[in-house]
């Protein structure tokens, strides 16, 4: 008998590798219905995890590592990047004035510096979008709690938030961003990668108890996910992609605006100005997906909490042990050097496995020892 495994997700263009997973019949053949659930908030979904309502989460990666002190298991990454930063119109022009470009993420560190406090909407303080800015500011030599005022909110509202002036910017996952450039509502200045091009941002959550009663259903799932991602990576047309995300059953939205970050190419302004990104949303196999401890280390550290215990929620060991039956390649090392890689470098394996760019904008190294 097929079993069923329940699993919410913020609908996102990153929650493509569970929808894949399910649309395409991955999770059939590796032999569990998979029970997709969208929720409109992150807390929603946390909850829903926390007090066993759904068995696995499409998650934060930050939110993730957070609740690792509570047993939040993250077994695999689903994707990194996938961000943008919008602005409203005075503060778009305010960027344009000092001559800002696509994805200068140190020209908009010091634009935000400058500006003074900024009123700026994120999906949740326990997130990637959040930590990035923070990064980005202190880099840019001020303290981030003197310059970011930060609105959370569910991304969906954030086009609503920015034209009544309750912020003056926002970044969150896609396809919100380009949503507000097709309304007229802001301008896209930065994708995340600009910041950090390594950035885990969606992963694969699970409760202890979960993995104790279901581990072998987990471990199709995680599967399942892998063989999504490679095909989300290896898919040379992101708009038959966009078709399949767009359904009303998954994101429900416009196909057209979840084609701009599966192609890397956006709309920045109602004016049809274009940047390009080839790494603005990844996807694919161990060089995306494998839980490295190191990036849970970097998360523990710009959020300030334990490390040591930010490490029992990232578990590479799980990840080989789900995905060693695909024959894929896996890494040597459960840890690295974050930001290391300005292009892309062969590391030790089982077999080819080439990682990167994952520079920070800075040139910073994150070294985890």
């Amino acid at each position: 008998m097929i079993a069923v495994l329940n699993c919410s997700y913020v609908p996102l263009v990153d929650a493509a590798p569970l929808i894949v997973a399910k649309e395409l019949g991955y999770a059939e053949e590796e032999g569990i219905h998979l029970n997709l659930s969208k929720e409109t908030s992150w807390s929603s979904l946390r909850d829903k995890l926390m007090y066993g309502v759904i068995d696995a989460a499409h998650m934060l990666a930050p939110l993730a590592v957070s609740l690792a002190k509570q047993g939040v298991i993250v077994p695999q990454v689903l994707s990194l990047n996938g961000n943008c930063f919008v602005a409203g119109d005075e503060l778009a022009a305010y960027l344009h004035e000092r001559a800002m470009r696509f994805n200068d993420a140190a020209c908009l560190g010091q634009c935000l510096v400058s500006r003074g406090r900024v009123r700026i909407g994120v999906p949740f303080l326990a997130s990637m979008q959040a930590l990035l800015l923070r990064y980005l500011v202190r880099k840019s030599g001020a303290d981030p709690d003197l310059v970011l005022d930060f609105v959370v909110s569910p991304p969906s509202l954030m086009g609503a938030k920015l034209q009544n002036g309750e912020i003056e910017c926002f970044m969150v996952g896609e396809p919100w961003g380009s949503l507000a450039v097709a309304q007229g509502l802001g301008q896209i200045f930065l994708t995340s990668s600009a910041v950090w091009q390594g950035a885990p941002e969606k992963v694969l959550a699970i409760s202890p108890n979960v993995l104790n009663m279901k581990s072998s259903q987990i471990f199709a799932l995680m599967r399942a996910c892998a063989r999504a991602g490679r095909w989300l990576s290896e898919n040379r047309d992101p708009g038959a992609v966009a078709e399949l995300l767009a359904k009303p059953d998954h994101l429900d939205c416009a196909a057209e605006l979840l084609e701009h970050s599966l192609s890397g190419r956006f709309i920045l302004n109602e004016q049809g100005h274009y940047g390009i990104d080839k790494r603005a949303l990844v996807f694919g196999g161990p060089e995306v997906s494998f839980p490295w401890v190191s990036q849970s280390a970097w998360i523990a550290q710009e959020m300030q909490i334990d490390l040591a215990q930010s490490h029992v929620g990232f578990r590479p060991d799980l990840y080989r042990a789900a995905l060693e039956s695909l024959g894929g390649a896996m890494p040597a090392a459960s840890s690295k050097l974050e930001g290391a890689l300005c292009h892309p470098r062969a590391v030790s394996a089982n077999k080819d496995l080439v990682l990167g760019p994952d520079a920070f904008f800075d040139g910073q190294i994150f070294d985890p020892d």
